[in-house]
């Protein structure tokens, strides 16, 4: 959908001000690379700079929700959904948190928002099918009585980080793959009357009882600082290992309790990996759209989309990969892969 910025004086005055398309391109990249410190700092200089810029204020939603401080992202989001309604990102991207809470319902009616901006805003239509599909396998567990109260899986979601200035939808370098973690259905809140809040409202105030509860602890201990961008650039070097077709390299990213799938043993997995990545002329792996959490202490999951290219093969899935800390280095202890 993106390509590069309209820097033209006509850009400016449809956008409301836009700040220096470099500085944002800067952004984007801090974020890609897992810094997002660095891109909160970077993005609030360009709106210092620029402060109408709705292109640099959606930007800090984004960056604010990559970061894990949704409820910033939310009131950013919310705001540029009244001072530029004809414009789809912001719809999209709230929906996408409300969607990461369980509030699917919600995620409908604010998706629908963005299409009534664009009719044919191509990430909006591929968000709404995602989230009907989440809607829709609750509805059968329902009819067939096997509905769980445990945390459930949601879909993986399109956040975007830019203006599309023809508002065409198609996705580029700046849509990001959200992958939402599993999360119970969010109670619907409801008015006195009884009905349901409208889907887009001023961010609600902190409950009495939410700001005097004591805060949570860590996910993992002080003494195990969890540092996301490591983890994004162990992938990244393990993917270079594997286009670089150095075999000894990249079987040491496994972790030794690394366990194959299908039941294989962990020998003849290596001896199998060794024999593929031998035989191509030449090997390309690409990485997209990082995202990590921590699991527990010396525990990670990374999600990326993945790109594979060879003379013999070419697919693009999504990956999964579990991983540990052994001898004070991440590896991987487990990695699945599904089609994208």
């Amino acid at each position: 959908m993106k390509g590069t910025l309209w820097l033209g004086a006509a850009f400016c005055l449809l956008f409301g001000g836009a700040a220096g398309g470099a500085e944002l391109a800067d952004v984007r990249q801090l974020a890609a690379q897992g810094r997002l410190e660095e891109a909160l700092t970077a993005v609030d200089g360009a709106l210092a700079a620029e402060p109408g810029s709705a292109e640099a204020r959606l930007l800090r939603g984004f960056v604010l929700a990559r970061a894990g401080r949704e409820d910033e992202a939310l009131e950013v989001f919310l705001e540029l959904t009244r001072s530029h309604p004809q414009y789809p990102e912001p719809f999209n991207n709230l929906a996408v948190i409300y969607a990461g809470r369980g509030d699917y319902e919600r995620a409908v009616e604010i998706l629908k928002q963005a299409l009534q901006t664009h009719s044919s805003y191509r990430t909006a239509y591929e968000n709404l099918t995602k989230v009907y599909g989440q809607l829709a396998s609750r509805a059968y567990d329902r009819a067939l009585g096997q509905e769980s109260s445990a945390p459930v899986p949601g879909p993986a979601l399109y956040l975007l980080s830019d203006l599309d200035p023809d508002g065409s939808g198609e996705r580029g370098a700046a849509a990001t793959v959200v992958f939402l973690e599993p999360l119970a259905p969010a109670p619907v809140e409801v008015a006195a009357s009884g009905a349901r809040e409208p889907a887009i409202a001023a961010a609600p105030e902190p409950r009495p009882a939410e700001q005097a509860a004591p805060a949570a602890p860590p996910a993992t201990p002080p003494e195990d600082v969890f540092d996301a961008s490591e983890l994004v650039e162990v992938v990244r070097r393990w993917a270079a290992a594997w286009s670089d077709q150095r075999v000894a390299d990249y079987l040491d990213f496994y972790s030794s309790r690394f366990a194959p799938g299908g039941g294989a043993s962990r020998s003849a997995w290596a001896e199998q990996r060794r024999e593929r990545l031998r035989r191509p002329r030449f090997i390309e792996v690409a990485v997209d759209s990082v995202g990590v959490r921590p699991l527990a202490a010396g525990r990670a999951q990374v999600k990326f989309v993945q790109s594979y290219r060879s003379d013999t093969l070419q697919d693009r899935v999504i990956k999964t990969l579990d991983m540990v800390r052994e001898g004070g280095e991440w590896k991987i202890a487990r990695e699945e892969s599904r089609p994208e």
